[in-house]
Order: structure tokens, then C-alpha cells, then sequence
């Protein structure tokens, strides 16, 4: 499919040679154990609402199941979320960027060389990981930046795996909530699980 707007559900399909699986979601857009071989993304654009149950994605290019998930139409969509429960996810790259909410559940799984960005502008964000494991191999685990983006990890595995000495966490603006109240937190080299650049943000482990 290239479109939705209003409500789709896939459910026990396979993918062998595809772009995307799914393209541009303006509706609610519920995906259930789906097995897929994508050149570059599970979904290209997200402006909606979108669920993952126990996806299998082997991708050439992004890991994480949305590309884009733009800050563009919240005036009119709202904010677009994500959430993933479940399911294996292998690319080169995690992801450019991300606006809206992401709540992850049921350990998901996540390999990819290069960092997930969590970036607000317009758009609220906020991410919110309760059980998943993310292994990175060639750079930060996660890039936090813009005001009013939070990163919540409540539980999980993550690794930054490089022998360079990558940091779990990177925080690049002023204004962006970490809170780390549960979880197993990796790195190599001496590195550090979070790393702010900026002296404003708001750094909370209970």
C-alpha cells in the first residue's frame, strides 16, 4: 500500500524485495507479524498513528520501523505516534529523525551502525522505551536534540558497541528531558551513558 487515510490492518503478510512496506500513513495503521526484506524502511512517512505487533524487518538501510515521522501537519493530524510492541529490526542506520510520541514495548529489538535521532521542533516528542533492546556498532545509541524532546527508558539493553568509546546518550541542545529509571547501559572505552552538552537540560534518575 502507498496511502492511508483512515483505518488499515496487515496482519501475517511477508515482504521479500520492497521499498517500504507500507508508504505515507495519515490514519491509524495497525501492522501484526509481518516478516520483510526492505531496501529502505518498514513505513516511509508517518503524520498518524501507527502500531507494530511483533514485526520482523531486515532492512538496508533504516532499522527503526518509520523513516520519517514529520513535525509538518500536527496543526492538523495531531501529534503522530508510534508504538512498537515486539518484533527484530536490522539496517544500516536507526533512523534520521523523529517527532511525535514512541512508547516501546515486549523487548523489542533493535541493530543498526548509526544513532536514532529523537528531535522536537514544532512537534512535541516523546520517547518512551519500557522494555527493548538497542545495540548501535559504530556510534551513540541515541541523539537527543531540540527543546521540549524527552527520552524516558524505564527498562531494556543498550549498547553502544564501538571500540572508538561512542556515548549511550548524546544531548545536543538546551532544553530536552533524559529520565533513566531502569535499563542496562553499555559502552566501550571509557565512555559515557549520557552526554549533555548543555548545561540547561533536565537530567532525572530516580
Amino acid at each position: 500500500m502507498e496511502y492511508n487515510y483512515g483505518d488499515v490492518e496487515l496482519t501475517n503478510l511477508t515482504f521479500e524485495d520492497s521499498y517500504y512496506v507500507f508508504g505515507y500513513n495519515y490514519g491509524n495503521c495497525v501492522m501484526t507479524d509481518i516478516t520483510a526484506v526492505v531496501h529502505y524502511g518498514t513505513v516511509d512517512e508517518n503524520y498518524s498513528s501507527m502500531t507494530f505487533n511483533n514485526l520482523k524487518i531486515d532492512s538496508n538501510y533504516y532499522a527503526f520501523p518509520i523513516e520519517d515521522q514529520y513535525d509538518d501537519y500536527c496543526d492538523t493530524y495531531g501529534i503522530p505516534s508510534c508504538i512498537i510492541n515486539g518484533g527484530t529490526f536490522e539496517g544500516d542506520y536507526m533512523n534520521c529523525c523523529f517527532y511525535g510520541y514512541c512508547e516501546i514495548n515486549g523487548g523489542a529489538k533493535f541493530v543498526a551502525e548509526d544513532y536514532l535521532e529523537i528531535y522536537s521542533y514544532d512537534c512535541e516528542t516523546t520517547f518512551v522505551i519500557n522494555d527493548a533492546d538497542f545495540t548501535v556498532e559504530y556510534d551513540n545509541v541515541f541523539y537527543v536534540s531540540g527543546d521540549d524532546a524527552t527520552l524516558a527508558i524505564y527498562g531494556g539493553r543498550f549498547e553502544a558497541a564501538s571500540s572508538s568509546g561512542y556515548n549511550v546518550i548524546d544531548v545536543g541542545g538546551s532544553y530536552e528531558t533524559v529520565i533513566l529509571a531502569g535499563g542496562t547501559f553499555t559502552t566501550t572505552n571509557d565512555a559515557n551513558v549520557l552526554d549533555g552538552e548543555f548545561g540547561y537540560s533536565n537530567y532525572i534518575i530516580p
